[in-house]
C-alpha cells in the first residue's frame, strides 16, 4: 500500500501553502527595500563625512564653533564655543560657556565650580578635555 499524500490532504493544505507564498513574497520585498534603504544610507554618510571632513580646521585657523568641555574623567560638563578674539595658548582653550551641565565641576585655572561660571562667560579649559561639537 502507498504512502502517499490524498487529494484531501493536499486540498486542505493549499491556504497554508498560499500564507507561506505570501510571507516568502513580503519577506523579499522587505529585503529589497532593506537593501535599498542600505544603499541610500551609505551615500548619505559618505556625503556627510566628506562634508565634515571638509569643516574640520586646524588649530591656527579655527573658527568660533561649538565645542563640547569634558572634565579630567571625559564626562562632559558644559557646552561652548572657541573664544577666537583671546590669543592661543598652548595647553589651553579659551572657550565661551553656552551651557553648564554639571555646575560643580572644578575649575580649569581658578578657584571654585563650573556653577560659578555665568553663560556667556570666558573660561581657559585644557586642550584634551574641549572636544569640538562636530567630532
Amino acid at each position: 500500500m502507498g504512502e502517499g499524500v490524498t487529494k484531501t490532504q493536499m486540498l486542505a493544505s493549499a491556504p497554508s501553502r498560499e500564507i507561506l507564498r505570501k510571507v516568502q513574497q513580503e519577506n523579499k520585498s522587505i529585503q529589497s527595500d532593506t537593501e535599498l534603504l542600505r544603499s541610500q544610507n551609505g551615500r548619505l554618510v559618505q556625503k556627510c563625512a566628506s562634508s565634515l571632513s571638509n569643516q574640520a580646521p586646524d588649530e591656527s585657523t579655527m573658527p568660533a564653533s561649538s565645542c563640547f568641555i569634558k572634565n579630567f574623567r571625559g564626562r562632559t560638563v558644559a557646552l561652548g564655543s572657541y573664544n577666537t578674539t583671546a590669543p592661543p595658548m598652548e595647553h589651553a582653550y579659551s572657550v565661551i560657556v553656552e551651557e553648564i551641565f554639571d555646575k560643580d565641576a572644578e575649575l580649569y585655572d581658578e578657584e571654585g565650580k563650573l556653577g560659578d561660571v555665568m553663560i556667556g562667560q570666558v573660561i581657559n579649559w585644557p586642550k584634551p578635555s574641549v572636544k569640538p561639537f562636530w567630532q
